[in-house]
């Protein structure tokens, strides 16, 4: 049976790859700032097998040594007592993460 339902998914803001399980097929709908949290919201069929898929985050000039699958959006974070932003691009990876090491 295909139940879909929207999940909201929580991106961390470090350096690593993050693989988070999924219902397979899931489709990434939405990434922003939710409070001081970025997340990322799916259109998902409940009674799916669950997958891992690859999730890595680049403040703006860092650089991008993962094969990228697709860029899924930009968030701008407001830092309390800091002037200014920051800017966070999230994307899909492949899962062989070696590359450009």
């Amino acid at each position: 049976m295909n139940e879909r339902s929207i999940w909201k998914y929580i991106i961390e803001t470090n350096d690593d790859i993050q693989n988070i399980k999924m219902p397979s097929g899931a489709n990434i709908l939405h990434v922003d700032m939710q409070g001081p949290t970025i997340c990322m919201w799916a259109l998902v069929n409940k009674n799916a097998l669950l997958e891992s898929r690859y999730f890595k985050i680049h403040g703006t000039g860092h650089p991008v040594n993962e094969r990228i699958k697709e860029h899924l959006g930009t968030v701008i974070e407001k830092i309390e007592g800091i002037t200014g932003s920051l800017v966070w691009h999230i994307f899909e990876v492949f899962d062989d993460c070696s590359y450009g090491s």
